[in-house]
């Protein structure tokens, strides 16, 4: 019953971005499917930690809390711009305040054959200090036949594995306060207080840049409306392009800057996306940064 009554939540968070009726009905078939499927884990996957062999303990831990979040990642495009490993740092430092003892993330990564070794770098590259599995044959996916679309790859469980929820709250930010009402029991956002927000820019052209080197850019926003702003997370489309924020609200007729740092990885012409999540109605609020890389 409790996994009923959450799908009928998250299923109008999910509506809103979706305008067809056909994904309306996608949406709605995945979430009713997965509400209360227990997930099967595969014995003898590896497990690291910080890129490293780390000695059993570590993970089983993980797998014996009241709550779960189970994250999985195929070897589907970039997987950097897919884990947003630094994001997913924020959720894991916030709950582990919240939830000290209750709540842990079981991260499988299911990689391209030539790439175990990319895989163990990039955890070491974003200090990303949790163990993570390395799931080479892809066991994971073969026994639950997990859902294909991206989105729906991520998941709330139980102690019994149960699903209570699915979504991804770091592609949907608003999934967030959802997993922490149905741990908590409490939703901390019942009402939501709305303001409005005006920006100088919202594009940002660097032209033509060298492939060498970082390139900067920032952009300022003003509280409108009569509420403080609260910017609740800021999500780049790219593992190139890093992101800082005031985490504070910000005060009616305040300004806040949103500092955005590219690197370039190729050549050619490239156009990046900023989402700003924050107590607006229009949210996210879409930041750009294009420009041409030359060699």
């Amino acid at each position: 019953m409790k996994s009923f009554l959450i799908t009928l939540v998250v299923i109008p968070f999910l509506f809103s971005s979706c305008e067809k009726a056909q994904q309306k009905r996608e949406v709605r078939r995945i979430v009713t499917e997965w509400s209360g499927k227990e997930i099967t884990f595969p014995d003898g996957v590896s497990c690291y930690l910080s890129g490293r062999d780390t000695a059993s303990v570590f993970c089983e831990r993980a797998f014996h809390t009241p709550y779960k979040v189970l994250l999985y990642v195929d070897s589907t495009g970039c997987t950097d711009c897919r884990m947003r490993i630094n994001l997913w740092k924020y959720l894991i430092e916030e709950a582990d305040s919240l939830f000290p003892g209750q709540l842990s993330f079981l991260f499988y990564f299911q990689p391209k054959a030539t790439e175990p070794k990319a895989i163990h770098y990039l955890l070491r590259r974003h200090q990303f200090d949790y163990p993570v599995f390395v799931d080479e044959k892809d066991q994971l996916d073969e026994m639950n036949n997990l859902p294909q679309n991206i989105n729906f790859q991520c998941f709330l469980l139980d102690s019994h594995n149960q699903v209570v929820l699915i979504g991804n709250p770091v592609m949907n930010p608003q999934m967030w306060p959802l997993y922490k009402k149905a741990i908590k029991g409490v939703d901390e956002a019942t009402i939501t207080a709305y303001t409005a927000v005006a920006l100088k820019d919202s594009i940002v052209d660097f032209g033509r840049i060298e492939q060498s080197g970082a390139y900067k850019a920032t952009f300022t926003i003003e509280n409108t409306g009569s509420m403080p702003l609260i910017i609740q997370q800021v999500s780049a489309s790219c593992g190139c392009t890093e992101v800082k924020w005031e985490k504070q609200p910000i005060r009616p007729k305040e300004t806040t800057a949103i500092k955005v740092e590219f690197k370039p990885e190729e050549p050619g012409f490239f156009c990046k996306t900023v989402s700003v999540y924050a107590n607006v109605e229009e949210a996210p609020i879409k930041l750009l940064i294009k420009g041409t890389v030359v060699d």
